[in-house]
């Protein structure tokens, strides 16, 4: 059984956001409150998922062209 998964490249890398940080957000994290220190920590761990997935997705696609070099 074969299975074919297509992904479209994006435009330009994920470097930010794409929703605007308003400025009482953006300030929360210099308050030194508990819940900004859950903020910064929370931006890390969706920066590591996004560069690892973006990772995988490049394999995947590299795999993805090999196997259509080779049925073409």
């Amino acid at each position: 059984m074969v299975q074919s998964v297509a992904f479209a490249a994006p435009s330009s890398p994920v470097t930010s956001p794409s929703y605007p940080i308003s400025a009482p957000q953006a300030q929360a994290g210099k308050a030194g409150t508990p819940l900004a220190g859950l903020e910064v920590l929370a931006q890390k761990r969706l920066e590591q998922t996004s560069t690892s997935l973006e990772a995988a997705l490049r394999v995947v696609e590299n795999k993805l062209a090999q196997g259509s070099n080779v049925d073409g």
